[in-house]
């Protein structure tokens, strides 16, 4: 081995995943050498494979830890291949019913598949959104908070300078992932939100038996939503998918998110607005309604079936996502025209 030739190295590890070429790189020395060296130049050929390209670090999906991972490194590179193996299970599982409450019309194989396209790069869009929170102007939050979730961020009256040490809820990072949110096209905005809400009724079907018992079950279906938002496929994977423990790991991320919420509605001061709330405005802003209720704009619901919760917003959601599908709104009243100009921006 010690004697191949550095162009016969690189051609072989050009034909291997990234969890193959470490393994190869363990061979010896000079091949783990050669191929550190290229890292950059690995990772830059498969950037075209992942359906929103990372700009800058991103976090690991590990339980209870994620931790930022160098830009165009071997490990972040086999994060992105793992997080794209996991979202293409996400959408194919029997949770994720990708025309559940979506009303959309009946659909051709090829517009099933890019539904199921839109819902993927959506979730990548959720992860991009999870990571602005890995690199500048954010500043990761050491391993040792994350330890806390059992004790520290379970609590209602944390101060808020200690709050801020909490990585799940990351309130320092909050307003740079709400400004990403204001700047997003239409096309991938309305991805984001519909995506949302067919988890959000998938999340319902799966749990509708709680429904009675549990009075606060309606508010809960919006901190599952706001986990997909925040979290991205680290969360939505182990809640869906991941099986013991990565499953605990995604209730205990929802407690804190009920945490927020229950502090954000008894007004305190400094509990900000939720990611949620950001793409509703965004979506307003995109597609105004000149009806709609003071529930629909807090987006307070009245119903379990999401979709019909922000009405005549979903209605124009459910236009704009069949626009997006089909090439015609259907469903609202709202010309194709308005829809085409709005996602074509």
């Amino acid at each position: 081995m010690d004697m191949l030739p550095v162009e016969l190295i690189l051609h072989v590890a050009e034909q291997l995943d990234i969890k193959s070429i470490v393994k190869f790189m363990c061979t010896n020395k000079r091949t783990h050498s050669i191929l550190c060296d290229q890292q950059q130049y690995f990772f830059l050929r498969r950037l075209p494979q992942f359906m929103v390209a990372p700009s800058s670090d991103v976090f690991s999906s590990e339980i209870y830890l994620r931790r930022p991972l160098q830009y165009a490194s071997f490990e972040m590179a086999y994060e992105m291949e793992t997080r794209t193996a996991r979202i293409e299970a996400i959408i194919a599982s029997e949770f994720a019913d990708v025309t559940s409450g979506a009303d959309i019309g009946a659909l051709s194989l090829e517009q099933h598949k890019y539904l199921a396209y839109i819902l993927k790069r959506a979730m990548s869009h959720c992860d991009y959104i999870a990571d602005i929170a890995a690199h500048t102007p954010c500043k990761p939050i050491a391993k040792i908070w994350y330890e806390k979730i059992q004790t520290d961020w379970k609590a209602f009256d944390v101060p808020l300078g200690y709050r801020l040490m909490d990585p799940y809820t990351n309130l320092e990072a909050r307003p740079v992932q709400a400004a990403y949110i204001q700047t997003l096209p239409a096309e991938d905005l309305v991805m984001i939100y519909f995506l949302l809400e067919v988890l959000k009724t998938s999340f319902i079907n799966a749990n509708f038996e709680r429904y009675e018992d549990d009075t606060s079950f309606p508010e809960r279906i919006d901190v599952f939503g706001e986990c997909v938002l925040r979290h991205g496929s680290w969360f939505a994977y182990s809640y869906i998918l991941g099986g013991a423990p990565w499953d605990a790991m995604a209730n205990d991320i929802m407690v804190l998110g009920d945490v927020e919420r229950i502090g954000f509605e008894l007004g305190e001061v400094d509990t900000p607005t939720s990611l949620g709330v950001s793409v509703r405005e965004r979506f307003e802003e995109l597609f105004p309604c000149e009806k709609r209720s003071e529930d629909a704009k807090n987006g307070v619901s009245h119903t379990l079936d999401p979709l019909y919760a922000l009405e005549p917003q979903g209605e124009r959601l459910r236009a704009a996502i069949t626009y997006i599908v089909t090439g015609k709104a259907e469903g609202a009243d709202i010309e194709d025209e308005a829809i085409e100009e709005a996602t074509e921006e």
